[in-house]
């Protein structure tokens, strides 16, 4: 299985409940790092295999990269 393969079933539903979770316990900020998003979508009961929709709405780029693709360069993913 690919990463992010699965989907939730209510993508609604999902980025709604992580969201409320992240204010509820970080504050409302323009990013959140990928361990609070990680805790959020856990305290919220979700698969670990749909956390990577998560940190794609509420990390910032450059940390989603840092996180998830440490080999891709820069070069290769920038026009």
């Amino acid at each position: 299985m690919t990463a992010c393969h699965r989907k939730p079933d209510n993508k609604k539903k999902f980025i709604g409940s992580i969201g409320k979770a992240l204010v509820h316990r970080h504050g409302k900020k323009p990013f959140y790092k990928p361990s609070e998003i990680r805790q959020a979508a856990d305290t919220c009961g979700y698969a670990v295999d749909l956390h990577c929709w998560a940190y794609c709405v509420f990390c910032l780029l450059l940390t989603l990269r840092h996180f998830m693709l440490p080999q891709v360069s820069f070069a290769t993913t920038l026009p």
